[in-house]
C-alpha cells in the first residue's frame, strides 16, 4: 500500500493511515488496483494506525477512526468482487519519526500502543468483506 502511495504522489513525511480520513479515494483505488491485478486478499490501510505511531501526526486521538475508516475503505473496494477480501492489520508500535523513516521508540513508550480494542471489523484475525464478482468468461 505504502509503496504504491508514494509512487502516486504521497510523500514520505504524510501520514499513509490519515488518508483514510483526509483522501479515501486514493486508498480505495489502490486496493482496487490490486484487486484487478487479480489480488484475493488486501489489507486494510491501517498498519501505522496505533496511537505511538499516529503521535508524530498529532492523530494519536484519531487510531480507532483512522483504523475504522480503513476497514470501510477496503470492504467498499472489494464489495464488488467474489472470492476477494480485505484484512484488517494494526501494526506494532516501533514507529518512524519524521526527521529519520527508520527511528524507534523505547519499548517502555510502546506498551499500551495497541491495546485498545480494534475497531470493529479488524477484531478478528481477518476482517473480511466480499460480494459477487462478474464471471471471467
Amino acid at each position: 500500500m505504502g509503496t504504491l502511495l508514494f509512487e502516486r504522489g504521497v510523500g514520505f513525511d504524510q501520514c499513509f493511515d490519515d488518508l483514510n480520513l483526509a483522501h479515501p479515494d486514493r486508498v480505495e483505488s489502490v486496493h482496487r488496483d490490486y484487486l484487478a491485478a487479480g489480488a484475493e486478499l488486501i489489507e486494510t490501510n491501517t498498519f501505522g494506525a496505533n496511537a505511538v505511531r499516529l503521535a508524530a501526526h498529532g492523530l494519536e486521538d484519531q487510531a480507532r477512526l483512522i483504523a475504522r475508516q480503513g476497514v470501510k475503505i477496503a470492504r467498499a473496494a472489494a464489495r464488488d468482487r467474489r472470492r476477494q477480501r480485505a484484512r484488517g492489520r494494526i501494526g506494532g508500535a516501533r514507529s518512524a519519526s519524521r526527521s529519520s523513516p527508520s527511528g524507534t521508540i523505547p519499548i517502555v513508550d510502546g506498551r499500551g500502543a495497541t491495546s485498545a480494542p480494534p475497531p470493529r471489523g479488524c477484531s478478528r484475525a481477518a476482517a473480511t468483506a466480499s460480494s459477487s464478482r462478474p464471471s471471467r468468461t
